[in-house]
């Protein structure tokens, strides 16, 4: 529809000009407008609607001005911090206007994917041939925003419907059909023992048997990558905009279009590699520099809520709260051995961080993790979360959680006074923090502590008992 209004104010504007000495105004927004569509086809050729082109990023007509879409395109996002582990993929996407973010500065790595978001991805950082006609989908009507990057996305043979006649372009994607998807759509075949390439993956047997050769096509190509810990690919969880961006960025890399990441990035200590010999890796922590040391620097810890549960934890911003995980994986040390066995405990407290100096979050710092009867220092810390609005939040993301005191009563005055809706039937009580009075505003800390990375930022070598 853009490109249709552009086509004819571009005729409106050759008809005003014609006959006439064409003013350099006019040229520099042909100029602009070349460059405008370039970008939006996707860096496709395309000649110019316009008779004349000069170079120009800005013009001017009475009453009419144009900026170049491109320059507008925010690159750094409020809730991408530094040290976020996805970051460099998602940066350079952005800046390619592969990705964007949205409109309050942020990109929201952590929300899931849909089908219909991928394909719009896909269509924006591919540009391969047509294999197959199109097709219509029972649920995909003409109008739908993403129609025709579904379309795209079915021809180039990245995506197919089901069974049925269906997209399902609300259906979030799994990682798992993500790199089918990317395998599908490139053209990558895997070379060798299939079952030998996934068990790379201590969950390998987790892999549905449709995904199996897709997945050991983009394992080989070093397209995937696996946060927390590269030994877990957790295949059928959904995709997020972080583990999307990943997923491009690695295939972008395999077709020669952008470079690899340094290895010195921390990025990179996700990437899972597939050596010249035919022997994958995901790496093991960083050997500790003492022979004393039990785990090094820069380990990632996966840790859950005690008891496996996946509960979300609801804390408010501005609030000090300690309480336990625990390790939902064993961690291993160079040598392949166990070092932390999965079920440790880890001791230590939420406390609040300040995210570019505005938006109000969360941190979790680890102070000890016990090892049988024994008692580690560990210095270890999380991502920072930041907070949402109470308002937000649905009873049936509430359910089950467990709040803070100070959580519950601000969730009791801002959802509990209309209707009777009892707060303290949804959710469990995770105690006290060191707030003072109930919070004024209106905005919780959701954490769901599968998700929190925790990276140790020292060796760790001697027991406290």
């Amino acid at each position: 529809m853009k490109i249709i209004l552009f086509v004819i104010q571009e005729l409106f504007l050759w008809l005003l000009f014609k006959g006439k000495i064409i003013s350099k105004f006019y040229l520099q927004h042909c100029s602009l407008m070349k460059l405008y569509f370039m970008k939006s086809l996707n860096r496709l050729a395309l000649r110019s609607f316009c008779p004349f082109a000069l170079g120009a990023s800005v013009a001017i007509i009475p009453g009419i001005s144009f900026v170049n879409a491109a320059s507008a395109q925010n690159t750094t996002f409020t809730d991408v911090e530094s040290n976020y582990w996805a970051r460099p993929f998602i940066e350079r996407l952005a800046r390619e206007d592969i990705i964007a973010g949205f409109p309050d500065g942020s990109f929201k790595p952590n929300q899931p994917v849909t089908r219909a978001q991928f394909a719009a991805i896909v269509r924006k950082a591919f540009n391969e041939g047509i294999v197959r006609n199109s097709r219509s989908f029972s649920d995909i009507p003409a109008r739908y925003w993403a129609a025709s990057a579904i379309e795209k996305a079915y021809t180039t043979g990245f995506m197919s419907g089901y069974p049925d006649n269906t997209f399902k372009p609300e259906q979030q994607i799994p990682k798992v059909q993500a790199l089918v998807s990317l395998s599908s759509g490139l053209k990558l075949d895997p070379s060798g023992s299939v079952d030998r390439t996934l068990n790379i993956f201590r969950d390998g047997n987790e892999i549905p048997d449709y995904a199996r050769s897709g997945t050991a096509a983009a394992t080989q190509r070093n397209i995937v990558v696996n946060y927390p810990n590269r030994a877990y690919l957790n295949p059928n969880e959904v995709a997020t905009r972080a583990d999307i961006a990943a997923f491009i960025y690695q295939a972008l890399v395999n077709k020669n279009e952008f470079k690899a990441l340094p290895s010195r990035s921390e990025a990179a200590d996700y990437i899972v590699t597939y050596q010249q010999s035919g022997t994958p890796t995901t790496g093991s922590p960083t050997t500790p520099s003492s022979d004393n040391s039990i785990l090094a620097r820069n380990t990632v810890l996966p840790v859950q809520y005690p008891g496996g549960n996946d509960v979300k934890l609801i804390l408010t911003p501005g609030e000090t709260i300690s309480t336990n995980l625990e390790l939902s994986s064993n961690i291993l040390n160079s040598a392949g051995q166990v070092v932390i066995p999965q079920g440790s405990q880890v001791k230590g407290q939420f406390r609040p961080v300040s995210i570019n100096g505005t938006t109000q979050g969360t941190q979790y710092y680890a102070e000890s993790v016990t090892i049988g009867n024994r008692i580690y220092p560990i210095n270890a810390i999380s991502d920072p979360l930041v907070a949402t609005s109470a308002q937000n939040l649905s009873t049936t993301t509430l359910k089950g959680g467990i709040a803070s005191t100070a959580a519950q009563l601000l969730l009791s005055r801002v959802l509990g006074s209309g209707g009777g809706l009892d707060i303290g039937s949804l959710l469990g009580n995770l105690g006290g923090g060191t707030v003072q009075t109930a919070p004024t505003n209106s905005s919780v800390i959701v954490v769901e502590p599968r998700s929190l990375r925790l990276r140790v930022l020292n060796d760790v070598s001697t027991a406290i008992e």
